[in-house]
């Protein structure tokens, strides 16, 4: 059984009363956890001091703050999450100190079956998901699916209040946590595909282009008007509260937007073939004088771009040539000092070019045997942690970085190819 961690992150936006984000304020939460109820029995409580960001986003671990001794839990380890169903209550005090103003009180769905799952003898997820009722209610099926058309002149909450699931399940049996996208729904999934749950769904939008903060955490996707041709809203839930939010907007339409990233507080994406970042809410313009076809961050801000001119090339390597010819994304491994690629030869190659070399390998090829894309913005690479993950359509693989136990993951059942992969720590 894999160790489930003692604690779980919360994230929110703080914003004033004119519903305004508080920009890098230091702020205060109170979390209490209640027993059965909305209006439970309190049986633990704890504060904490933290800032926001420039997004007003906040963040904080539920089990690693300082306890009020308010509960009848001596400490967080104690909770008895399966003697009933649970209510997390949220207080905040925006200027840092302890005037506390409730904010919110919702039912704990995963969380707490993460944390029971440690005295739990199952073999599997499968198993799991399996013989909790109470938790296929909530994650299984996909019966509730949206069907109401929003942003047709101005941002909707319907889609936001009738999310299929609200948290991610934190206790996979060691397996690893993978959300992927559509035009159309936001999957989840394991690194076996023991299951596929349906996390988000439109009908008449489009969404679409999944990333994520470094450790997953926090997801943010597009979300579009009149099938994409509009501009899109740029998105942000919590794994932990699948509620999304508007935090920004493109200049662009979706239509028009081959990737979009997120990297340290900053947005990137790709305009048909020019590159622009927005940080602090300010569009600029990185490149526009080559045919760029896709792009990659690294933990030092350092941009890779794939590009053509009179020839293919990648920024930052020695190397010109038909290696690089029609990449359709990339992925840099810092560790390994590698650059993963998906490019579209064979019906999609996956490889990687190693910059203390300057050579190219490939690692899989689809020799047209499977299902691809010409589209620009339906191909995904993504490397974590030894495995290559990426799709063929509307099909999620992995290969380990040695090119060894290439495997189909899972698919799309929504007839849209897979946009966006994030795979959480």
């Amino acid at each position: 059984m894999a160790q489930a961690p003692q604690g779980f992150t919360y994230q929110g936006v703080a914003t004033d009363n004119n519903g305004f984000e508080l920009q890098n304020q230091t702020i205060s939460i109170q979390a209490s956890i209640l027993s059965s109820s909305a209006t439970g029995t309190t049986v633990w409580q704890e504060t904490h001091t933290t800032s926001t960001d420039t997004f007003g986003l906040f963040s904080v671990v539920i089990g690693e703050g300082t306890s009020t001794n308010g509960g009848s839990s001596a400490t967080f380890q104690e909770i008895d999450w399966g003697a009933a169903s649970h209510f997390m209550k949220v207080e905040i005090d925006v200027n840092g100190g302890t005037n506390y103003v409730h904010v919110g009180t919702s039912q704990m769905m995963s969380v707490p079956y993460a944390l029971y799952a440690e005295n739990i003898n199952m073999d599997s997820v499968s198993d799991y998901l399996t013989n909790d009722s109470s938790f296929m209610a909530n994650v299984g099926g996909g019966e509730n699916q949206v069907e109401s058309s929003d942003f047709a002149n101005q941002t909707s909450n319907s889609d936001f209040n009738n999310n299929i699931t609200t948290q991610i399940p934190q206790a996979l049996d060691g397996k690893k946590v993978i959300i992927y996208s559509t035009d159309k729904s936001i999957y989840l999934t394991d690194s076996v595909g023991s299951f596929t749950s349906v996390l988000y769904s439109v009908s008449s939008n489009t969404i679409g282009n999944l990333t994520s903060n470094a450790s997953g955490d926090t997801l943010y996707f597009l979300q579009s008007a009149n099938n994409g041709y509009a501009a899109p809203n740029i998105m942000m839930t919590s794994i932990n509260n699948i509620n999304p939010v508007v935090v920004g907007s493109l200049p662009c339409t979706q239509q028009q937007l081959k990737q979009f990233k997120y990297f340290n507080g900053n947005f990137y994406y790709l305009k048909t073939t020019d590159l622009l970042e927005i940080s602090n809410g300010s569009p600029s313009v990185l490149n526009s004088t080559q045919n760029n076809y896709c792009f990659t961050v690294d933990s030092l801000g350092t941009i890779y771009r794939a590009f053509s001119s009179n020839g293919f090339f990648l920024n930052g390597t020695s190397y010109s040539g038909p290696q690089y010819e029609y990449l359709f994304d990339i992925d840099v491994s810092e560790s390994e000092n590698r650059i993963y690629f998906w490019r579209s030869a064979s019906g999609g190659d996956i490889g990687y070019w190693d910059l203390n070399s300057n050579s190219a390998t490939i690692l899989f090829t689809a020799d047209g045997s499977y299902e691809s894309s010409t589209t620009e913005g339906e191909q995904v690479v993504r490397y974590h942690d030894g495995f290559v993950y990426f799709n063929q359509g509307k099909s999620l693989f992995s290969v380990q970085n040695d090119g060894s136990n290439s495997r189909i993951i899972s698919s799309s059942n929504d007839a849209y190819n897979i946009t966006g992969v994030v795979i959480v720590d």
